[in-house]
């Protein structure tokens, strides 16, 4: 293996939102042996930062669902926005469809009225707040996402994908009730398949765990893709190999055990 990639939520973190102890020390000892390591996420970079930290190594950082890529010394090395046109379409149909939404780009975070429409995010606290009103000056966007219970948001996706900007959207299901819209060239698979052209990293040498939908085209490109065993049942029946649970440690687990860091 030369490079491990790992989403974050319901993978890499446990239900406190932390690596544990144990987790931080296999990343670094594989690290020592020339593994490199890379966060695939919906998070900001802002928000990646602090586990960045926690590990104590340079780390590649894939944010957004790929629309932002970040280099070992976090340099921004990929960017792909939506277009303003393309987040005017998209936040008129939300709207129209009463569907609480924020959009983020960099360090701001967008909503119609603070006063009404939630926060949806756990990264709340790095951001700024801009409220665009009832206006129609959009800014480009790296993501918006968009919240609703299970059962509704998967009708939404369906309908969502069935409107004229669809072509120019990217839609995944990242929790049971939060829906991340991004570009449609944006994904973590394809900022996976960007890191090892532009880094010389055989795509069959990286391996790549996750748990959500937003993981599908990461754990598709990358040469060794594990699902977590609290992963959605999508991806569990397109990839068999399995990691224990986040709660588990699955992902310091498994890898002890495939590069012999015990």
């Amino acid at each position: 293996m030369k490079l491990i990639v790992s989403d974050l939520d319901g993978t890499l973190l446990n239900e406190k939102k932390e690596i544990t102890e144990r987790t931080k020390k296999i990343l670094r000892e594989a690290y020592s042996k020339g593994i490199d390591f890379a966060i695939a996420s919906g998070r900001s970079q802002h928000s990646i930062k602090k586990f960045q930290q926690d590990l104590g190594i340079k780390i590649f950082s894939i944010c957004n669902n790929g629309a932002n890529v970040y280099d070992k010394d976090e340099n921004l090395i990929y960017s792909n926005p939506m277009k303003s046109e393309v987040v005017k379409k998209v936040i008129t149909f939300l709207r129209e469809n009463k569907v609480n939404y924020n959009g983020f780009s960099h360090r701001n975070l967008y909503l119609d009225d603070r006063e009404k429409n939630p926060v949806l995010t756990v990264e709340s606290g790095i951001f700024d707040i801009i409220e665009l009103g009832n206006g129609d000056n959009f800014p480009e966007m790296f993501k918006i996402i968009a919240r609703q219970n299970e059962e509704a948001l998967r009708k939404l996706k369906d309908f969502v994908l069935q409107q004229e900007f669809a072509p120019e959207i990217d839609v995944t299901i990242t929790q049971p009730n939060c829906m991340d819209i991004v570009d449609k060239n944006c994904s973590k698979g394809n900022a996976i398949e960007f890191i090892s052209k532009q880094f010389n990293i055989p795509i069959d040498e990286i391996i790549a765990f996750g748990d959500g939908e937003n993981d599908y085209s990461m754990l598709a490109a990358a040469g060794h893709p594990v699902v977590m065993e609290n992963g959605m049942a999508t991806l569990k029946e397109a990839f068999p190999t399995r990691a224990l649970t986040n709660e588990k440690e699955g992902v310091a687990v498994y890898l002890e055990n495939i590069l012999n860091l015990k």
